[in-house]
């Protein structure tokens, strides 16, 4: 076909192979950060954190607000012990998780339900700090 003769044939060809190279590139296909820790590998170490929340007295149980939900908020609460978890750490850690997910939503145009988590009560029960339903 002479791309000359019809500008509009050149037009919608070229038109066309935009919008097909947009769609190559669309949600589930978008580049993600491979240098980036994943969210398992930070989600482990979290976990290995807080191993066994042994507490003596309530005083030593805290909770904090962990993953990023696409609308907004924490996904849950984890329950720990200061006795056993190092919180400066804890809180550094779960920090570069919430930001990974908040990065991974906003990449892959995920959707989520908008209720809001609200923060448990925590106690020590049996010698672990865990959380009250």
């Amino acid at each position: 076909m002479n791309w000359q003769r019809t500008p509009l044939a050149a037009l919608t060809f070229l038109s066309a192979l935009l919008i097909l190279v947009g769609c190559a590139r669309s949600r589930g296909d978008s580049e993600i950060d491979s240098s980036a820790p994943s969210l398992d590998s930070l989600r482990a170490v979290v976990l290995n954190l807080i191993d066994q929340p042994s507490c003596t007295s309530p005083e030593v149980c805290r909770t904090i607000a962990f993953g990023s939900k696409p609308c907004g908020g924490s996904w849950s609460y984890v329950a720990y012990s200061t006795q056993v978890t190092d919180s400066v750490r804890l809180s550094e850690v779960v920090a570069a998780f919430n930001d990974r997910e908040k990065s991974l939503n906003q990449e892959l145009g995920r959707a989520s339900d908008c209720r809001m988590v609200t923060r448990p009560q925590v106690i020590c029960q049996t010698g672990k700090c865990v959380t009250e339903q």
